[in-house]
């Protein structure tokens, strides 16, 4: 078999054969040989090591490994991400907590109380969309149920999640509500109930607006919300009620809507957008 040499040492010369692959071939001691000589393999070599450096063989496994590597990028930037890092409640009566990954997908939709639980049957299509879509969705879902009003105020808490700061997602979560809002605006599904004394409930409301009362809470207030079986927002309220000499039982505070729980304990602004912690 005959090869092309691309090497010549003092006692081996680096041949490529015909079949690809090259050949580190023994040279005999003073034996003439030059890069670019045509030479006949076997009559060069006591001892041939077959080294495919770029035979396709290896070849292949470099086409395999860049293979790899793309399906391995690949599955960072499309595989879908299930972290969460914060819960969204969201209580209109009814009462509702989504969790969302650091993208604003919603990952969960629980109803917390027995409206929001009949609420969230009605959802579709939610998982892995983004907050503010779901948002608007469930606002006009709520709507079409009869749970909305002319003037809706909604008490939205949030915490976050594991070892995760709500601070860092919190700008996030704003401008999530803020979209929602301005889509609710424009959107001609969305209307809220006229005046029931018009006689013309579904009539669409040139007053409606959306309120949003805020608040973020620390991870255990969570835990202690759903120790007592009380919608986060709901739960925070009540022990702010304790704490300012209110007498609220905690069935009123589940029944009142957050307009009359709002009336009820007068001025909230200590505890909008700041953390609670108990």
């Amino acid at each position: 078999m005959k090869g092309i040499v691309l090497e010549v040492k003092e006692d081996e010369a680096i041949v490529l054969s015909k079949d690809g692959t090259f050949q580190v071939v023994k040279r005999k001691y003073g034996e003439p040989l030059s890069v670019g000589d045509e030479v006949e393999i076997p009559a060069f070599h006591e001892h041939v090591q077959n080294k495919k450096w770029f035979g396709y063989p290896t070849f292949a496994l470099m086409v395999s490994c860049f293979v790899i590597l793309l399906a391995a990028i690949g599955a960072v930037v499309m595989w879908p991400d299930n972290t969460a890092v914060a819960y969204v409640n969201f209580d209109l009566n009814p009462s509702v907590e989504l969790s969302v990954n650091r993208s604003m997908e919603v990952l969960s939709l629980v109803g917390m109380n027995h409206e929001g639980k009949e609420l969230v049957q009605y959802m579709t299509d939610w998982s892995h969309h983004s907050l503010h879509n779901v948002l608007v969705n469930m606002l006009i879902t709520a709507q079409d149920q009869g749970y909305l009003r002319d003037v809706t105020n909604i008490l939205v808490t949030t915490t976050s999640t594991g070892n995760h700061s709500i601070e860092e997602y919190d700008s996030l979560i704003v401008q999530a509500l803020q979209k929602a809002e301005a889509q609710l605006r424009e959107s001609e599904a969305f209307y809220v109930y006229g005046n029931p004394a018009s006689g013309e409930p579904g009539h669409p409301s040139k007053n409606n607006r959306i309120v949003f009362y805020r608040l973020k809470a620390a991870p255990e207030v969570r835990k202690q919300a759903q120790q007592a079986g009380v919608p986060l927002g709901r739960y925070i309220l009540y022990r702010y009620a304790e704490q300012q000499g209110y007498q609220l039982p905690l069935e009123k505070i589940q029944n009142l809507s957050i307009t009359e729980l709002a009336k009820e304990l007068g001025e909230l602004d200590p505890l909008l957008v700041q953390p609670v912690s108990f």
